[in-house]
């Protein structure tokens, strides 16, 4: 399944419940506030698992950004990887993970990192949570600090594996900003996209009205 570098769509979501309903990841991965049920999550969540698999190399080291409470480190190092996930607040969960969980501030956390020492970085949606306004000399400065620190924290040939949600139009606040400004940061920040991206709102999937919010999936990555 190609999701990466796109806005997902209605089809992509019914692909991804079924591959998770097979894998019997809700029961296996039980969420205690049922976020399974929320179809943004399992886009996230699911999107992620599976873009790595299609990445992973044996011996990588995996860092989750604002982990949280979701499975998606715990997935992973379920499957025999080194994981790393970390999230400003604790959490705890209701299966036994193998994943190495931290305590603290994402940005930082990989400020903190030894320079190129990570393989993967994975976001299901933290990172859109960090960004502020800022002013109008540096807007946006979450997306831009992450950008340039895992600029220098990556591999080469290393990734980051990010889901958000964005603006696609719709009246919308906050936080929130369109995914062509997401791959112009990167690029400026020396990321770069695995693929050519694919911008078209033709069919999205749309969530959290009257916002309407799409989601981006992005693989950057590091020469």
């Amino acid at each position: 399944m190609d999701i990466e570098n796109r806005l997902i769509t209605k089809d992509d979501l019914d692909i991804l419940k079924k591959y998770r309903d097979s894998q019997g990841l809700v029961e296996n991965y039980v969420h205690p506030h049922g976020t399974w049920g929320n179809d943004d999550a399992t886009i996230k969540w699911v999107g992620s698992a599976l873009i790595f698999d299609k990445l992973a190399r044996k011996g990588m080291r995996v860092v989750d950004l604002g982990a949280g409470d979701g499975p998606v480190a715990h997935m992973i190092a379920d499957r025999g990887y080194d994981v790393v996930g970390v999230d400003v607040k604790p959490w705890s969960f209701g299966y036994q993970s193998l994943a190495v969980m931290v305590t603290k501030d994402a940005i930082e956390f990989v400020r903190e990192y030894e320079d190129n020492s990570v393989d993967i970085f994975m976001d299901g949606c933290a990172v859109t949570h960090f960004n502020d306004s800022g002013d109008e000399e540096t807007p946006n400065r979450g997306w831009r600090s992450i950008f340039e620190a895992l600029k220098r924290v990556m591999k080469s040939g290393g990734y980051f594996i990010c889901f958000s949600d964005i603006q696609c139009g719709d009246p919308c606040m906050g936080e929130f900003i369109i995914p062509e400004d997401i791959v112009r940061m990167a690029e400026e920040s020396g990321l770069i996209l695995t693929s050519e991206y694919n911008y078209s709102r033709d069919d999205r999937f749309s969530h959290s009205p009257p916002c309407n919010l799409g989601v981006a999936s992005f693989v950057f990555t590091k020469l």
